[in-house]
């Protein structure tokens, strides 16, 4: 992300959140709300050090105004994106969890491959 044009991120944002779901779900270490907002903070301190970048306030005035104004509108449309997208993976999160079976049916597992061995 931090090596494209700034309004290429966009199909990369989706992929992006869906990492994140990944390791919220998997990791030991990100697996709490605490670790996991560290990790969004500086996925969006990047994005807004990037339209920082992209939208350079010594050019941004100096350029005709519809450009300047396309440029704004880009930076605006890519933040609603990320938010789109982190909404729509919040709402999935719980789909990247395994099914777990009950305690139960693990005793039962454990006990038929001691049975085999």
């Amino acid at each position: 992300m931090e090596q494209s044009d700034f309004p290429d991120v966009v199909p990369q944002l989706r992929p992006l959140m869906h990492c994140v779901c990944v390791v919220y779900s998997t990791s030991s270490y990100y697996n709490s709300p605490a670790r996991i907002i560290v990790l969004l903070t500086e996925t969006c301190n990047l994005l807004v050090d990037t339209a920082r970048k992209y939208l350079d306030p010594n050019s941004l005035f100096q350029v005709e105004v519809e450009e300047a104004l396309d440029k704004v509108l880009m930076t605006l449309k890519i933040f609603n994106k990320y938010k789109d997208a982190f909404r729509e993976f919040k709402g999935k999160l719980p789909t990247y969890y395994k099914v777990r079976p009950s305690p139960d049916l693990q005793r039962e597992r454990k006990k038929s491959k001691m049975l085999r061995a």
